[in-house]
C-alpha cells in the first residue's frame, strides 16, 4: 500500500508540473508540438521508460494531455504501465499574477494503473523509487537537517473519472475499477471535503468477488505529505452481494494508516455468502453485527489494537497482530460472551437437519477467552452456565508440522441433573434429579490420553421397580480404567452399595464388581417387537464384538419375580472372552438361593439371559420330565424349593455342570454334565430323588439321560438306576427266583 501511494504521488506531481510547464510556455513560443516533445523528453528521463501522448495543448479552459502512456521498463515492449485518456489543469491567472500556485481545476479520465510483483518485494516500479545512498558524514558530524518550504498550492477542484488500479501479487489479485473521485478546495494547509466510489474485485485462492465501496468526509493533507495526512470518514458503505456494512471514523497517516472505523452491518442471510463460500449452509439468518475497531495498517502487518463488537447476543473484544512480511504469522486475542435466550431445538433444526428436534434448551451464558496464531489455538478460558448448571474449560491446540496436539481440561463447578434432564422430553416420566460436580484433564498426540473424576450426590430418578433414590457415589475415570467406587442408594425401597472397575475396556474391558442388595424385584419384560430379526452366523454376530471379561460378586437378600422367588441369593463369577455366541468363554461361575418358589422358569429365562444361563439344569429338569413319559415325575413348573445352587467351568465355550442342586417339596435333583452353549447341544444327567409329596417315594435316585439341544432335548431314563430302585429290584428278584424253582423242578 505505502509503495502504491508513493507512486501515485509521484505521477500526480508529475502530470501536475507537466501541466504548469505547458502553461508556463506562452502559446507565441511554443505550440502543441513543441509543448508534446518538452514533456515526453522530460518524463522519458525522469522515468527511463517510453512515454507518448497524442497531443499537449494549451486551451482557454487550461492545459490539456490527451492518451498519455507510459511503458513497463523499459519500453512498451514489456507493456503499459500508466495510462490516461484525458489530463486537464486549470490555472488562476490571478493567482499567478500574486506569486501563488492556485488550480481552478483538475480533471482525469481514464487513469489505469498496474501495480505487480514481479518477484518477491520487487514490483514492477521498483526502478522509480530506488532512493540513492547518502554520503556518510564525518566521524563524529551530524549534518543539519534541511527543511523545505511548504508548497503555496491550492486546488479549487479534482476530479477523477473511469480509472482503474490493478494491484497483484503472490497473494492474488486486488483491481480497483470504475474509480470516481471529487474533491473541492485542496490546500496544504486546511482540510478539503472528497467523495469516492469504486469496486474492488478480489482474487485470491481464499476469497473471490466484488467489494462495490463509496466513502465521503474530509481530508488534510498538510504540505502534501500523506505520512502526514488525516482522513475523516463521514460516510463509507461496502457491499458484498446483498450484504452492506457501513464505516465512519478517522484515518491517520495515509502512507501507513493508523485509523478508529466504526463498522456496522445489518442482519442477511449466509445464502448470500454462497456464492463466496460454497460450503457455507443456506437460509440461515445472521443478526446485525456492530463494532468499533483501532488498527494501525503497514506495508508488512495490520495490528489491531483493540476491536469491540456485537452481534444480537454476541459481545466481546479482537486484538491482535497479522505479519505478511517476511513470513505470515498471526497472533489474535479473541474475547466473546453470549446470552442465548431459552428456546426449542426445533427451531434451529430447520436449518440444521442434524440437530435433533424437540429439544427444550434453556438460557446459556458462554464466556470465550483465545489466542489464535498460526501454529496454536490456546482457549485461555471457556465457561457455559445455565442457571443451575457451569462448566469451565482451559484447551491448547497445537498444529506441529505434521498432525495435531490437543491438551486441556473441564471442570463441572456444580451440575443439576434435573435441569439437565428437562431438555429431554422423553425422560420427563423418570423424574431424575440430583447433583454432580468432576474434573477432567485430557491430551491427544499420537493416541488420546484423559483422566478425571466425578462425585453424584442425591440422585433420584427411574420407572416403577427400578426407581434409583439417595444414590451417592464417585467415579474416577481415565483412558486405561474406570471405578465407580461405593456407590450407595436404594432400588425402589431396598438399599444397595456397589463398587464397580473397568480396565482396557477400549479393547478388551476387564470389570470387575463386588455389590449387596437387600432385595431385587424383577418384573416380567415388555413383548419383543414382533418384526422377525435378521439372523446371523456366529462369526457375523462375533464380527463387531469385543472380548468383555468380568469377575466379582454379588449378594441379594431376596429376589421377587412373578415366576421366582428366592432368598439370601449369593452370586460369585470371574468369566473371560464374552462374546454374544459364547464360544470363547471360559472361566468359573458358583451361586446358590435358599427358600423359594418358582414356576414356569422359562419365561424369566427368555427375560433375563443371565438367569438362562444360571437355570439351565433346572429348565433342563422341567423339558426332561415331560419327555421322559414316566408316569410318576412330577413336571417341576411349580417348586416350593429349600435350595437351588450351581457351580460351573468353562472351557471355549463348553459349560461344565460340576454341580448343580435342586432341593424342594417334591423331589431333590442333582445334575452333572456338558452344554456346548453356541450350539446348545447336551450331554447331561439328571439325577431325581422323588418324595413322598410328588405321589412317589425313592429311596434311591433315578437318572434321565438329557442329549440333543436346549430348544429340543432328547431324554431316556437310565435303565441302571431304574434296576436299581426297591420296588422294581424286589420284584425282579421275585420273578427271578420264581423262574429258578421252575427250571429244577
Amino acid at each position: 500500500m505505502k509503495k502504491t501511494i508513493k507512486i501515485l504521488s509521484y505521477f500526480t506531481l508529475f502530470i501536475l508540473f507537466s501541466g504548469l510547464l505547458g502553461f508556463f510556455a506562452l502559446k507565441h513560443y511554443f505550440t502543441p508540438e513543441r509543448i508534446k516533445t518538452l514533456i515526453i523528453d522530460f518524463a522519458q528521463k525522469s522515468t527511463n521508460r517510453e512515454v507518448k501522448l497524442d497531443s499537449a495543448s494549451l486551451k482557454l479552459s487550461g492545459f490539456a494531455i490527451t492518451n498519455l502512456k507510459v511503458s513497463e521498463y523499459p519500453n512498451f515492449k514489456e507493456g503499459e504501465f500508466l495510462t490516461a485518456k484525458e489530463f486537464i489543469l486549470t490555472p488562476s491567472l490571478k493567482a499567478l499574477l500574486k506569486k501563488k500556485i492556485k488550480i481552478k481545476s483538475i480533471a482525469v479520465k481514464g487513469l489505469q494503473l498496474q501495480i505487480i510483483e514481479v518477484k518477491k518485494n520487487v514490483y514492477n516500479f521498483s526502478d522509480l523509487v530506488e532512493e540513492t545512498a547518502k554520503p556518510q558524514a564525518a566521524k563524529g558530524k551530524t549534518p543539519p537537517k534541511s527543511k523545505s518550504k511548504p508548497m503555496d498550492l491550492m486546488i479549487s477542484g479534482l476530479n477523477i473519472t473511469d480509472s482503474r488500479i490493478l494491484f497483484k501479487n503472490s497473494v492474488g489479485s486486488f483491481i480497483f475499477k470504475e474509480i470516481k473521485f471529487e474533491a473541492s478546495n485542496i490546500s496544504p494547509k486546511t482540510s478539503f471535503p472528497y467523495e469516492a466510489y469504486f469496486i474492488m474485485d478480489v482474487k485470491t485462492p481464499a476469497f473471490k468477488g466484488e467489494l462495490p465501496t463509496s466513502l465521503s468526509g474530509d481530508l488534510k493533507l498538510p504540505d502534501f505529505d500523506v505520512e502526514k495526512g488525516e482522513m475523516n470518514i463521514k460516510k463509507a458503505k461496502i457491499y458484498l452481494d446483498k450484504i452492506s456494512c457501513a464505516i465512519n471514523g478517522t484515518v491517520n497517516n495515509l502512507l501507513e494508516p493508523d485509523a478508529k472505523l466504526h463498522i456496522e452491518t445489518k442482519p442477511f442471510s449466509t445464502t448470500n455468502l454462497k456464492p463466496y463460500f460454497p460450503a457455507i449452509p443456506s437460509k440461515i439468518g445472521l443478526p446485525a453485527f456492530v463494532a468499533d475497531i483501532n488498527f494501525k495498517l503497514s506495508t508488512n502487518y495490520i495490528k489491531i489494537r483493540k476491536m469491540p463488537y456485537e452481534a444480537a447476543f454476541f459481545s466481546g473484544d479482537l486484538s491482535g497482530r497479522l505479519d505478511w512480511e517476511p513470513a505470515f504469522t498471526y497472533a489474535f486475542n479473541l474475547d466473546l460472551k453470549a446470552n442465548i435466550p431459552e428456546t426449542n431445538s426445533s427451531v434451529i433444526a430447520k436449518k440444521f437437519s442434524a440437530m435433533p428436534k424437540n429439544l427444550k434448551l434453556p438460557m446459556l451464558d458462554i464466556e470465550l477467552r483465545t489466542l489464535l496464531k498460526e501454529n496454536l489455538v490456546k482457549i485461555k478460558h471457556a465457561q457455559i452456565s445455565t442457571s443451575k448448571n457451569q462448566i469451565t474449560s482451559s484447551i491448547d491446540i497445537r498444529f506441529p508440522k505434521k498432525g495435531m496436539d490437543i491438551e486441556g481440561t473441564v471442570n463441572i463447578k456444580k451440575g443439576n441433573v434435573a435441569e439437565i434432564a428437562g431438555i429431554f422430553p422423553q425422560v420427563k416420566g423418570y423424574a431424575l434429579s440430583g447433583n454432580f460436580t468432576g474434573h477432567t484433564n485430557f491430551s491427544y498426540k499420537t493416541k488420546p490420553v484423559f483422566s478425571g473424576l466425578f462425585n453424584i450426590t442425591d440422585f433420584q430418578g427411574g420407572e416403577d421397580l427400578f426407581r434409583l433414590n439417595k444414590v451417592n457415589g464417585t467415579l474416577i475415570f481415565s483412558d486405561k480404567k474406570i471405578d465407580i467406587k461405593k456407590v450407595s442408594g436404594k432400588l425402589k425401597d431396598s438399599d444397595f452399595k456397589i463398587s464397580v472397575s473397568a480396565e482396557n475396556y477400549m479393547r478388551h474391558p476387564v470389570i470387575k464388581f463386588d455389590g449387596v442388595l437387600t432385595e431385587l424385584i424383577l418384573p416380567p419384560m415388555k413383548p419383543a417387537s414382533k418384526t422377525p430379526l435378521e439372523k446371523k452366523s456366529p462369526a457375523q454376530t462375533d464380527e463387531n464384538s469385543i472380548p468383555i471379561d468380568v469377575s466379582g460378586s454379588i449378594n441379594i437378600g431376596k429376589i421377587n419375580h412373578p415366576n421366582f422367588v428366592g432368598r439370601e441369593f449369593a452370586f460369585k463369577t470371574d468369566l473371560k472372552n464374552i462374546k454374544p455366541t459364547m464360544r470363547d468363554i471360559s472361566g468359573t461361575t458358583a451361586f446358590s438361593i435358599n427358600d423359594g418358589t418358582f414356576s414356569d422358569l422359562y419365561k424369566i429365562a427368555s427375560d433375563y439371559k443371565i438367569a438362562k444361563i444360571i437355570l439351565s439344569p433346572i429348565l433342563l429338569l422341567q423339558k426332561s420330565s415331560k419327555a421322559a413319559k414316566l408316569k410318576g415325575i412330577p413336571d417341576f413348573n411349580n417348586i416350593k424349593y429349600s435350595l437351588i445352587d450351581g457351580n460351573y467351568n468353562f472351557t471355549k465355550g463348553l459349560m461344565t455342570i460340576v454341580k448343580s442342586t435342586l432341593n424342594s417339596n417334591v423331589a431333590d435333583v442333582q445334575t452333572s454334565g456338558k452344554i456346548n452353549l453356541p450350539d446348545e447341544k447336551l450331554d447331561i444327567r439328571i439325577s431325581t430323588k422323588l418324595h413322598k409329596q410328588s405321589g412317589i417315594s425313592m429311596s434311591t435316585a433315578m437318572d434321565l439321560l438329557v442329549t440333543g439341544t436346549l430348544t429340543d432335548p432328547k431324554v431316556k431314563p437310565d435303565v441302571k438306576s431304574i434296576i436299581k430302585q426297591p420296588a422294581i429290584k424286589k420284584a425282579i428278584d421275585k420273578n427271578l427266583k420264581k423262574l429258578f424253582k421252575n427250571f429244577l423242578k
